[in-house]
């Protein structure tokens, strides 16, 4: 899933970052010049962002798919780096993985209003995703 290029330079200019990598993209979704992906893409520069160091850039751009385990395993991973990752997650204030990753904001968040950005699949841009009316999203600048 994604959204428009136009939500994402709103939120790279209310963070006035620039994120060099998107750690969760394919060749057609990724929003930054370099990106990983969970498959082997011949454009990608790596398969499986767990399994790399954030690190390595300045500033990661992060939109995980919507899972409670994911976005657990991405909380920790940041916790671990040092580096800006502009992240974007649902609203979910009562899972382990919100509450933690509480504790490690700098700034944000950024809520984006529900009736401005429409989450859509990627293949098909009339399609929007079933739980869009009920995930709203924000956006943090996590810098450890």
């Amino acid at each position: 899933w994604t959204f428009g290029d136009d939500v994402y330079d709103r939120i790279c200019q209310h963070f006035h970052v620039q994120p060099e990598i998107d750690l969760f993209a394919t060749n057609i979704t990724t929003k930054c010049p370099v990106f990983i992906s969970k498959i082997d893409d011949p454009k990608g520069y790596a398969v499986d962002a767990f399994r790399q160091r954030w690190d390595t850039w300045d500033c990661v751009y992060c939109f995980p798919p919507v899972s409670d385990k994911i976005l657990l395993r991405v909380v920790k991973k940041i916790s671990e780096c040092r580096c800006m990752v502009l992240l974007v997650v649902p609203w979910r204030t009562k899972t382990t993985w919100f509450l933690l990753l509480q504790k490690l904001l700098v700034k944000g968040p950024y809520k984006l209003a529900r009736d401005k950005v429409k989450l859509h699949h990627p293949h098909d841009s009339t399609r929007e995703h079933p739980l869009r009316p009920r995930l709203p999203v924000l956006c943090v600048d996590t810098t450890a």
